[in-house]
């Protein structure tokens, strides 16, 4: 990607003075009182509220399309649910089985929730209603399918695979069932995420040593490259107008949200905390 010759402080300085400032609200989970809670921020860095107070670890918030629910993990001594819980009520837990299921993803009409599962004894692809039932098996493959993306026309579910050898970005087309590699390099890539208007995917990838994120086109093409750090960059969350992308940085050494525009250019911190804030996502 080329490096932008304008001085880094000028370029941030241009940019808030032309673009409009993040909006919406951002879940994240935290260690910083002890256990992995669900907190959420506005995104321009104010009321910081606490959700989640359990004493399991609870992770990998998703936002419903109406802002009102957020699916997340919950980690009750290695065995991981996908719950959901209103914004100020209490939580329920959808799946209950005795293994490992999370990075649940909202269908965009909030009807169904997918998400990894091991219960068929790999990783695959599930969905589930919102209430709890009608699990269905997606993907069916003997690989490690995981961290699903529904795609906001509601026909595709993007997610991470090694069932080439190495962990790549695929998409599925929920009509057919038919699968598409959309990566090919010899890093690992995972995380993708879909723009709001289902024309390109976030992910991040360490084909450069460490995970950096970057943008393609929803058929693979048009690679490129937005962070560019010595330390990993990863869980890229898209804004709901598709200016901005927030990511974790520096898992896990000392995790923070971090906000950059899809130009790549970087916004001041959104948490620098000396805890780990970690796996955000962006609400409206």
């Amino acid at each position: 990607m080329t490096k932008p010759t304008v001085a880094l402080p000028l370029l941030l300085l241009l940019t808030a003075c032309t673009s409009p400032q993040p909006a919406g609200r951002i879940a994240f989970s935290s260690d910083r009182d002890g256990n992995a809670e669900l907190y959420i921020i506005n995104a321009n860095g104010t009321g910081l509220e606490r959700l989640t107070f359990s004493s399991s670890a609870d992770t990998s918030p998703a936002w419903s399309p109406d802002g009102q629910h957020i699916a997340y993990n919950q980690d009750f001594e290695g065995n991981v649910d996908v719950c959901v819980m209103h914004t100020d009520g209490p939580a329920t837990n959808l799946t209950g089985w005795p293994g490992a299921e999370g990075s649940p993803t909202w269908s965009p009409d909030g009807t169904y929730i997918a998400f990894a599962s091991d219960r068929s004894g790999n990783l695959e692809i599930y969905s589930i209603a919102a209430d709890g039932t009608a699990p269905q098996n997606l993907t069916n493959h003997p690989a490690s399918d995981a961290t699903p993306s529904w795609s906001p026309d509601g026909d595709r579910i993007t997610f991470a695979s090694d069932r080439e050898g190495t962990l790549d970005i695929y998409v599925l087309n929920i009509d057919t069932g038919t699968v598409d590699r959309l990566t090919t390099g010899a890093g690992a890539d995972m995380g993708p995420a879909w723009s709001p208007d289902a024309r390109r995917i976030a992910f991040s990838s360490d084909g450069d040593g460490d995970h950096e994120i970057y943008l393609m086109n929803a058929d693979g093409t048009g690679l490129v490259q937005l962070t560019d750090n010595l330390v990993h960059d990863v869980d890229p969350s898209w804004s709901p107008d598709g200016r901005y992308l927030s990511f974790t940085h520096d898992p896990p050494q000392n995790a923070d949200i971090h906000i950059i525009t899809i130009e790549g250019v970087l916004l001041a911190p959104l948490i620098d905390h000396p805890a780990l804030d970690f796996g955000a996502s962006w609400g409206r």
